[in-house]
């Protein structure tokens, strides 16, 4: 369950927010004292960045626009957004 979690963590992270496992199966082998494990994670299309809009609160245009995190049309990523909101 924990490396599933983390799978599922790292997919949200690099924006494949509907990702799931097809497949989940272990398979013990006492005899040989063998597991093998079989896991099929789909990930699903990956999410893009959308456009951006920062409300307008005395803030000077030019000054958001330097910030070259990511743009338009870019694969998402939780630490180009969390780049972006300490930046701003």
């Amino acid at each position: 369950d924990q490396t599933k979690r983390a799978i599922f963590s790292l997919a949200k992270r690099k924006g494949y927010f509907d990702g799931r496992f097809v497949e989940s199966k272990i398979e013990v082998i006492p005899s040989e004292n063998i597991a093998n494990i079989h896991l099929h994670f789909s990930s699903g299309p990956r999410y893009k960045f959308g456009a951006i809009s920062i409300p307008d609160d005395g803030v000077e245009p030019a000054r958001i626009e330097k910030i070259p995190t990511f743009k338009q049309g870019d694969d998402f990523d939780t630490i180009k957004l969390g780049e972006l909101q300490s930046d701003l």
